[in-house]
């Protein structure tokens, strides 16, 4: 099979369908956190990424108002190739897949590589939590993982990173 390179070493974009994974610990997770205000630099993000991902699967956290329906799955599929949909309690990771956690909800990784979603416990603080959602992909995922924090002015996603660098 012939790979095209799209400027990236080693970076099949030839597939655009999905990867059937036999474990979601082979995955490779590009973990994205982002403020409210954090639409523009998302979707320049994800408009950047080729649609053949092999073995890789994006996680967004964008803090959203927990009263209103979000349509970030819908204005994020607009500028990719790659499928966008909202993030499902107990749902396996596939590749080439964007999940958008849904408002007003925690998202991590259980420990059986799934995602784990949950009505905040906590009611001060940016909801989704950056760092609870790093720290998981960090403890699930070790060396397998990027977090990328688009946007925002708290430090919410501070001590997630150092999770994922630490490993």
């Amino acid at each position: 099979m012939s790979k095209k390179e799209n400027g990236r070493k080693g970076l099949d974009t030839s597939a655009t369908t999905k990867k059937s994974i036999t474990s979601t610990k082979e995955l490779d997770i590009i973990g994205i956190g982002a403020s409210a205000g954090g639409l523009e630099a998302l979707q320049e993000f994800l408009s950047h990424l080729p649609p053949g991902l092999d073995n890789v699967a994006v996680i967004i956290a964008q803090h959203l108002s927990p009263t209103h329906k979000s349509m970030l799955v819908q204005l994020l599929s607009r500028g990719t190739k790659l499928q966008v949909k909202e993030a499902t309690d107990g749902a396996s990771l596939e590749a080439n897949i964007v999940y958008i956690t849904p408002p007003d909800t925690e998202i991590s990784i259980s420990k059986t590589g799934r995602l784990s979603l949950r009505k905040p416990q906590n009611a001060a603080g940016p909801k989704p939590s950056v760092d609870i959602f790093f720290e998981s992909l960090a403890e699930q995922f070790k060396k397998r993982v990027i977090g990328i924090i688009l946007s925002g002015t708290g430090s919410d996603g501070a001590y997630g990173v150092r999770a994922i660098k630490l490993w």
